[in-house]
């Protein structure tokens, strides 16, 4: 994985090189500042700083956008079941409130890269993560998922469902994306993250 990469230090900028069959090359700036470069296997080397050289002003845009993003870190077991027991009990609160439909079942666990899935057979993944977000973000989640049963993509028939049940489902949408879950923690014993008062009070 590369390390950190402040191109303002520095001409050329660390990156992770993935090569696959995709025809194009195509460049991301991950929350953490990291560069990922996705390329097809015949591009050289030279071509790829070319490609990276170009954009450099644009890289340096993401990587300042992401001092404002916060990683949500894996939860210690000790939280994990207090976690799972919040993120339930919200969702049986929605399900009743919106009358939402039933999902085949609905898991609770700890996702590396997303807050929640939806299968096409109609199971449910949340985030344990997810307990961890100020509460209107934990509801865009669950209701988020629990749309994907009735349209199982980002269609606008999917949007319109969703803001029938978040008006302000475009603002919920910018703010989640000011959060990203993080696999590992930077302390085994450092503050809790869960805030159940304030998930309580809504």
């Amino acid at each position: 994985m590369a390390k950190d990469a402040d191109i303002s230090r520095q001409e050329m900028p660390t990156y992770q090189l993935i090569r696959s069959r995709r025809r194009t090359l195509a460049l991301v700036v991950r929350p953490d500042r990291t560069i990922e470069v996705r390329s097809p296997p015949n591009v050289s080397r030279r071509q790829i700083e070319a490609f990276l050289r170009e954009r450099i002003e644009w890289i340096k845009e993401r990587q300042q956008a992401s001092d404002n993003m916060y990683p949500v870190e894996s939860l210690p077991p000790k939280e994990a079941g207090q976690a799972d027991r919040l993120i339930r009990e919200r969702v049986q609160e929605l399900i009743v409130d919106h009358q939402l439909p039933l999902p085949r079942v609905i898991r609770i666990k700890d996702l590396v890269s997303r807050w929640g899935s939806c299968s096409a057979k109609g199971a449910i993944s949340i985030n344990r993560r997810c307990a961890c977000l100020p509460p209107e973000l934990l509801d865009y989640v669950i209701l988020h998922e629990f749309c994907h049963l009735i349209h199982l993509n980002h269609s606008k028939a999917f949007w319109q469902l969703l803001r029938q049940y978040l008006p302000d489902v475009t603002l919920r949408r910018d703010q989640i994306k000011r959060y990203y879950p993080v696999a590992t923690r930077s302390k085994e014993d450092g503050q809790p993250c869960l805030s159940t008062r304030s998930h309580k009070q809504r």
